[in-house]
């Protein structure tokens, strides 16, 4: 086991139609996978993510998504092999606001939590699978 890897980045978005259209142009390409009004990926390394949808769906959600805050703020997601690991290393480094473990299953089986670093940047660490 290893440190965490830098998995995804994913921007908030409350219009997923829009949004898209506006990366797609922006660009140049046309976006990767779509799982409803809820996900997009648009490249392999940036994605949209709509929590309304999550909140419309009793979806589990972290309090940071439910929030549903837009604009300036990206989420930058790390991958672990061993999550529950993580999780403890995380809140003994003092990271601030470190969520409980959630797991949802939409596309596949996925557990993640998040925290805040030092500038109040959420961070997300997850496992697929």
């Amino acid at each position: 086991m290893g440190s965490p890897r830098l998995a995804d980045t994913y921007l908030k978005v409350k219009d997923m139609d829009r949004a898209t259209s506006f990366y797609e142009t922006f660009l140049g390409v046309k976006a990767k996978y779509r799982y409803h009004d809820r996900w997009v990926s648009i490249t392999d390394s940036l994605g949209l993510y709509n929590p309304a949808y999550d909140v419309e769906n009793d979806v589990p959600m972290t309090e940071y998504d439910r929030e549903g805050r837009m604009g300036n703020n990206v989420v930058v997601v790390f991958v672990t092999d061993d999550i529950e690991r993580e999780h403890r290393r995380v809140k003994a480094i003092g990271a601030t606001g470190v969520t409980e473990v959630v797991e949802i299953n939409l596309m596949a089986p996925y557990r993640f939590f998040q925290f805040q670093d030092t500038e109040g940047n959420v961070v997300e660490v997850g496992r697929m699978g």
